[in-house]
């Protein structure tokens, strides 16, 4: 029965681990004094949360300028799904979703890791 139980927290543990955050520390730029810089995007942004369009992830532009990037990260299907991502919705509800190939039925297998 403990087993059940073990097997049970390391499946909810897998599943939950579901996102990749990034920081990148004194992001700053002398052309944008007092924001945040993103370097990747070269953009700035002012402190706080931000949701870019088109883009399943969160920044988070510190006080001290450190940029806090959070995605889904990357899951494997189970055979026979595909993921599939709503960017309609904000991040995290825009993960990924398992979608079944054959009839694209919407369900929630348990997730591989890879």
């Amino acid at each position: 029965m403990r087993l059940i139980g073990e097997i049970t927290v390391l499946l909810c543990v897998i599943y939950s681990i579901n996102a990749a955050i990034s920081y990148n520390l004194n992001s700053q730029n002398p052309e944008y004094p007092g924001k945040c810089w993103d370097g990747y995007r070269k953009m700035a942004f002012d402190v706080g949360v931000h949701r870019p369009n088109n883009s399943c992830e969160e920044i988070d532009c510190g006080p001290t300028f450190i940029v806090q990037t959070k995605t889904c990260g990357v899951i494997m299907p189970p055979p026979g799904y595909r993921n599939e991502i709503d960017l309609t919705k904000e991040y995290p509800n825009c993960c990924f979703k398992f979608v079944k190939i054959e009839d694209d039925a919407d369900t929630e297998p348990e997730p591989t890791s890879t």
